[in-house]
């Protein structure tokens, strides 16, 4: 669990990841030295992307995961922070599909990551990102922005369960939209 602005997150990959995935997986002495180096050249692609998205979109990435399988990248879970303050669903809309369209871009569109995928193409259905929003837990006050595979979600603080979402491409279509009309 981590805690971030008050609010605890179990990670939902843990969640719905067969269990399979974890007990699969080696153990360091068990490694083979392609393994090994497969794991560094996956690390320094998420140094990367990391400092990309801090550097687009000024956003501290918590590294939280990376990829849920071995030793190809099945999955992608980020839990980033977002400091500016963002007053309303429109603009996190924006947010989550600017970052999400940015690695997805980033996975699909590099050479050199691309034999680390599991899959080919990488799409919305394999990333799991949580963005926080708003470090004012005030209540109403929209403060996360997610993407669970495929599914855009915006999260206020202490208000009811039932979550507004929409999927990521009714978000992206509305944010084209909103571009075209500016």
């Amino acid at each position: 669990m981590i805690q971030l602005f008050g609010h605890i997150f179990l990670s939902w990959a843990l969640l719905f990841t067969p269990v399979t995935t974890y007990i699969q997986w080696p153990r360091e002495e068990d490694k083979s030295p392609e393994q090994i180096v497969k794991e560094k050249a996956k690390e320094k692609h998420f140094e990367l992307l990391s400092k990309a998205l801090q550097n687009k979109f000024g956003v501290e990435v918590d590294p939280f995961g990376w990829a849920v399988g071995q030793p190809e990248i099945y999955f992608i879970e980020f839990n980033l922070l977002y400091h500016p303050y963002v007053p309303s669903i429109d603009t996190a809309r924006e947010l989550i599909v600017d970052i999400v369209s940015f690695i997805l871009s980033y996975l699909n569109d590099n050479p050199e990551i691309r034999p680390y995928l599991a899959k080919y193409p990488f799409s919305v259905k394999d990333m799991v990102i949580h963005v926080d929003i708003n470090p004012k837990l005030y209540t109403g006050n929209l403060v996360v922005v997610s993407l669970f595979r495929g599914e855009v979600n915006y999260h206020y603080c202490y208000q009811n369960p039932k979550v507004p979402s929409e999927t990521f491409e009714e978000a992206k279509a509305k944010v084209e939209a909103s571009r075209i009309k500016r």
